[in-house]
């Protein structure tokens, strides 16, 4: 893997784990139209992970700080806590059973093709909803188990290549009803759980095994970590104003030429 390859790859990680037009689709894509090695991937895409969590967590660092001290003091803001952890459950169930698919879909690009068409479809369809209930919609705080634990099956199936997480996630919360800003907030806090947890998994599996060079990758990671706080930064911006029409229209244009590459 040359330096451009891994600088490249790794700015792909960096605005598509955040934006609503699947990381995973367009890593799978990536890696296709550049040929690289399988072995070599594994350790790569591990550590562009890495630094995806290190990206949410700077930017979400007061919010993290004030969630950590309410656990202490038993303040309001615990209850948020055990909703992203609620979350989790659905998105663990979801992930295991659809792992056993994930090499055969992740190599198929009509697969990914048909995530990227679905996504664009929930990005559409809650901007939609979310512009009828605006005057109703609820702030973060206002997460209950049931909207916790759609979330979090949302972003399970979000594990299929193609499937946005944060499109996922962030239109499951506003056809439930939350506003912009609060369904991007959730989606994000749970997003570092479920990158802590894949990683986890992924070194159980023995995936840290696997060779990878050192310089493209601290090159990858530093691309997908300064992509990635611009990204979440954006995102946040578009979600006050719940402006996610131009990700569905993307999303539609790449899965249909994913789907006629597959066709061709």
């Amino acid at each position: 893997m040359t330096y451009f390859e891994a600088a490249l790859l790794g700015a792909v990680q960096g605005v598509c784990e955040f934006l609503p037009v699947s990381s995973s689709g367009h890593l799978a894509l990536a890696q296709q139209l550049l040929d690289l090695d399988a072995d070599e991937n594994l350790a790569f895409a591990l550590r562009l992970h890495a630094a995806t969590l290190g990206a949410v967590v700077a930017a979400f660092w007061g919010d993290l700080t004030r969630l950590a001290g309410s656990l202490f003091r038993l303040k309001p803001e615990a209850r948020l806590v055990g909703m992203l952890f609620l979350a989790m459950i659905p998105t663990g169930a979801a992930a295991l059973l659809l792992k056993p698919h994930l090499e055969s879909a992740m190599d198929s690009s009509a697969a990914v093709g048909a995530g990227l068409i679905a996504t664009g479809c929930i990005l559409f369809l809650s901007k939609r909803f979310a512009r009828l209930s605006e005057e109703k919609a609820d702030e973060i705080e206002k997460t209950n188990a049931l909207r916790a634990l759609w979330i979090g099956l949302a972003q399970g199936v979000a594990v299929l290549p193609g499937v946005s997480r944060s499109g996922a996630t962030i239109g499951t919360g506003l056809l439930l009803g939350l506003k912009g800003e609060a369904s991007a907030r959730f989606s994000f806090l749970l997003s570092i759980l479920a990158i802590s947890a894949a990683m986890s998994f992924d070194m159980l599996k023995g995936f840290e095994n696997s060779s990878a060079p050192l310089g493209p990758s601290l090159v990858g990671a530093a691309a997908a970590f300064l992509t990635g706080l611009a990204s979440i930064r954006w995102l946040m911006r578009l979600a006050r104003l719940r402006r996610f029409d131009g990700f569905a229209y993307y999303c539609w244009a790449v899965g249909a030429a994913a789907l006629a590459a597959a066709l061709l």
